[in-house]
């Protein structure tokens, strides 16, 4: 589970409060947040694509959209885009677009994208939830011709306002935390090291991450390696992140890469200082002035951020400003509007 994933059910509940009749689609498996689409009345077909090329999975796609007839088909994942896009074009839908979650992939997996942009011939749109990502994909792949356009990731407020953070409530304790997948790209190797040279200056820190991913294993032996085992908690998976973010004091997102992320903007909205990357579209998202931003793959600096974060006079100020900035550009209610004025100008021209 990641930001996408949880982006699409937000954006596909707000659909159904709207009136309309949105139904998900899992190419491969149902995954974590299946329940709560269907219990918001969304039904959630999977088609059990198994890893690797799978024409089989391809023709059920291509039946579902001719037997159910969707004048819209929204795909996220850009790794399986192909798949969705083609089987639209032949079903006929009116509308195929894409929502493009993640920047240009890095030479070694470069295969997935000739897949995306062999897959442009059967899309007619193209949408980046951060200008870095937009213009770093069209520069890459030669797309300038296609038809764009940035909308923000958004995440909904309400659960956040119920359980709100309060950083630095508690004198005796501070907690940095962090939330994501394991995986290379989210950096939490860097994020380990780099707590251990925060606790040269900050002994009593702890360190909290939740997820689960293919890296966890390794995470928790460099912690032993490190000797650090008791300063650091692995949460594992949450189905409620407010939960979670509402027990830190500051929230810390070391990624190598990024497009528009989900749990930095939740973090921001449950009121938490942030300490983050500048990568992808989080500049984009979070000021200078607002978060602490820091290069990636430097875990000296990421620490001396940290430090900086936590010894900070003005860092309540700073989370305050950060959620205000969040409630004021990232709602899932501006997002759908934004979705729909392009549904409309495409569903327009097909006519």
């Amino acid at each position: 589970m990641g930001g996408l994933e949880r982006l699409a059910v937000n954006l596909a509940i707000e659909q159904k409060r709207r009136g309309d009749d949105p139904k998900i689609y899992c190419v491969c498996r149902r995954g974590m947040l299946a329940d709560e689409a269907e219990a918001a009345g969304i039904p959630v077909r999977c088609f059990n694509k198994p890893r690797g090329p799978n024409p089989f999975a391809f023709i059920r796609l291509a039946h579902a959209f001719l037997s159910e007839c969707p004048d819209v088909v929204h795909t996220h994942n850009a790794n399986i885009h192909h798949y969705g896009a083609l089987a639209a074009k032949l079903a006929r839908v009116p509308v195929i677009i894409n929502t493009r979650h993640t920047p240009l992939s890095p030479p070694t997996l470069m295969y997935r994208e000739r897949h995306f942009r062999w897959a442009r011939h059967f899309t007619d749109f193209l949408v980046f939830v951060s200008r870095e990502a937009r213009d770093s994909i069209l520069d890459g792949l030669s797309l300038e011709r296609s038809r764009t356009a940035v909308v923000s990731t958004a995440i909904p407020f309400d659960i956040h306002s119920a359980n709100p953070a309060s950083p630095l409530s508690l004198p005796t304790r501070l907690r940095f935390g962090s939330l994501g997948r394991m995986v290379s790209q989210k950096g939490y190797d860097l994020l380990v090291d780099a707590f251990a040279l925060v606790l040269s200056d900050l002994p009593t820190a702890e360190l909290r991450i939740a997820g689960d991913g293919p890296l966890l294993r390794a995470l928790i032996e460099r912690v032993s390696a490190l000797g650090i085992g008791e300063r650091i908690s692995f949460i594992g998976p949450t189905k409620e992140p407010a939960a979670f973010l509402r027990e830190l004091d500051v929230f810390v997102l070391p990624s190598r890469f990024e497009g528009m992320p989900l749990a930095l903007l939740e973090a921001m909205a449950a009121g938490l200082p942030v300490v983050a990357t500048r990568v992808g579209g989080i500049p984009e998202c979070i000021p200078e002035d607002i978060g602490w931003l820091c290069p990636p793959e430097d875990k000296e600096e990421l620490a001396h951020a940290m430090i900086s974060a936590a010894r900070s006079s003005d860092i309540l100020s700073r989370a305050a400003a950060g959620k205000a900035l969040v409630l004021r550009n990232h709602s899932i209610a501006a997002m759908c509007d934004r979705y729909y004025e392009i549904f409309d100008v495409l569903a327009s021209k097909s006519e």
